[in-house]
């Protein structure tokens, strides 16, 4: 509210009103435009934007009748510091040294300050219309009647539909004139200046919460809890304020890669527009905040992360430094305990505990050392001598299994490859897709899976010969038939799926 004592306090603090006081406003806000804004930077590197100072006063110097005899260090200390707070100066994650930005206080100066300035063109259709557009919107998203909604909805379909049958039918097509692509491409472009601009306020309400969080820590009598308390009442307002809601929302859609796709898309189309183009020759400035929108507001959105992380670990900080005091009051009651018992044992002077009989060590060296398995040969059976009309029997072959390790997933993994495109697979064509490399014993691990499946089926009236190779030999053996079947989904199931 403008009262007397509102007014009284902004100008006694406000950073804005101090910078339009100030005695070099003119070298500020001329060195702040043509560095920030005609450049479309959001964050400029100290050493940088020192060495465009030095080259700015040179010029300036050259021209004015009083020069100015601070040096380029001076003036961006000065600017930067907590009496004055026209710029900010921190270290960012991505940079060894610090960086310099505009406040958002220094923001609003600017903003007015280019405001005094008469244009020669005034847009005002593209405004009228973006204002009939914000108006349809809102009276339209805020409709709770079902059948107004449609009605509105299918009003804008034959809108559509006319159109589309007079472009079709004519030829002939309604398109924006000179004018009003300029007007709505400055209406674009001051928009998108004012976006990056208002995240420096989101930003500075972290900062401050966390500013605070530190001058409470400090004070002498202040409870922990009453600061925790503070600080997650203060995050809590911040995240569910207007303001708020509205950087979650737009976090989120700026996040989107889709979104990212279309914006991108969007303002290079823009920037093809032959007035828009045509601009763009002649002053170069004028597309900036285009062309970096992007950038800048995801520069933007991540400081404004930045601030709140910060804040999340003044809550940490916070947390351990209570849990570290209540660890040094649990040991000094420890050690208190262990000073009196040692005075004066509570147990006096009996044993403190008693066991009965020996006591048993076992010392974990005792233990004897590992000892890899043996593997078994089996030379009690001849496999060079078998054909195709002789039949092993599962007793025989379940002998085998302990001379091969087989690693049974390995072999449900291609059973379930096999099975994805047909709806049945016998074991026959599995080891024709499938060689054995392991002999026997992968033949007995197939058909120890097929036992175990439900799914699987064995007709024992029907037999099939596989080929099998072993590291000395090569033969062909009978086996049951065996079908693998694929599993299907019950009925009820699909029905849903359906």
């Amino acid at each position: 509210m403008l009262d007397f004592s509102s007014l009284k306090y902004h100008l006694e603090h406000s950073a804005s009103l101090k910078l339009l006081r100030s005695d070099n406003l003119p070298l500020a806000v001329a060195f702040f435009y043509l560095s920030f804004k005609q450049k479309a930077q959001v964050s400029i590197p100290a050493s940088r934007l020192q060495s465009e100072l030095d080259v700015f006063l040179s010029h300036l110097n050259s021209q004015v009748e009083s020069p100015f005899t601070g040096s380029p260090s001076y003036y961006l200390q000065q600017w930067a510091d907590e009496d004055h707070r026209f710029l900010r100066k921190f270290y960012a994650l991505d940079c060894d040294e610090p960086v310099f930005e505009l406040t958002y206080e220094t923001e609003r100066v600017l903003e007015w300050l280019l405001s005094l300035e008469k244009k020669g063109f005034v847009g005002t259709e593209s405004r009228f219309l973006w204002i009939i557009e914000s108006l349809r919107n809102l009276t339209h998203e805020t409709n709770q009647d079902p059948q107004e909604r449609i009605s509105e909805l299918k009003r804008r379909r034959d809108a559509l539909d006319r159109e589309i049958a007079h472009i079709e039918g004519q030829g002939e097509f309604r398109s924006l004139d000179s004018t009003q692509i300029r007007e709505r491409f400055g209406l674009i472009r001051d928009e998108a200046r004012r976006l990056v601009t208002d995240f420096r306020l989101v930003e500075s309400n972290f900062r401050e919460i966390a500013g605070a969080i530190k001058a409470k820590q400090l004070e002498a009598d202040i409870n922990k809890g009453d600061v925790l308390g503070y600080a997650l009442d203060s995050a809590e307002s911040l995240d569910e304020s207007d303001q708020g809601k509205s950087f979650q929302s737009f976090w989120e859609f700026l996040r989107s890669d889709s979104m990212q796709e279309e914006l991108n898309m969007l303002i290079e189309k823009t920037l093809k527009i032959h007035e828009v183009d045509q601009i763009a020759g002649h002053q170069e400035q004028d597309v900036l905040p285009l062309k970096k929108l992007k950038s800048n507001l995801l520069s933007a959105a991540q400081r404004v992360l930045e601030s709140n992380r910060l804040f999340t670990d003044q809550l940490r900080r916070l947390l351990q430094e209570q849990s570290l005091a209540e660890h040094r009051l649990v040991k000094e009651l420890i050690r208190e305990i262990k000073v009196l018992c040692l005075e004066k044992p509570p147990w006096g002077k009996k044993d403190f505990v008693a066991l009965e009989g020996r006591l048993r060590v076992n010392l974990p060296l005792d233990r004897p050392l590992f000892r890899p398995r043996q593997n078994i040969e089996i030379n009690n059976l001849d496999l060079s001598q078998l054909n195709s009309d002789q039949t092993l029997d599962l007793d025989s072959l379940g002998e085998l299994l302990s001379t091969y390790s087989v690693d049974p997933e390995l072999l449900r993994k291609r059973i379930r490859t096999l099975l994805q495109n047909q709806s049945m697979v016998s074991l026959a064509q599995i080891l024709k897709d499938y060689p054995p490399t392991q002999g026997l014993a992968e033949v007995v691990t197939y058909l120890s899976l097929a036992w175990e499946d439900e799914h699987a089926t064995c007709l024992p009236d029907e037999s099939e010969l596989v080929e099998v190779v072993d590291m000395n030999w090569a033969s062909k053996i009978r086996i049951p038939k065996v079908l693998f079947i694929r599993p299907t989904k019950p009925p009820q199931q699909r029905d849903i799926l359906q």
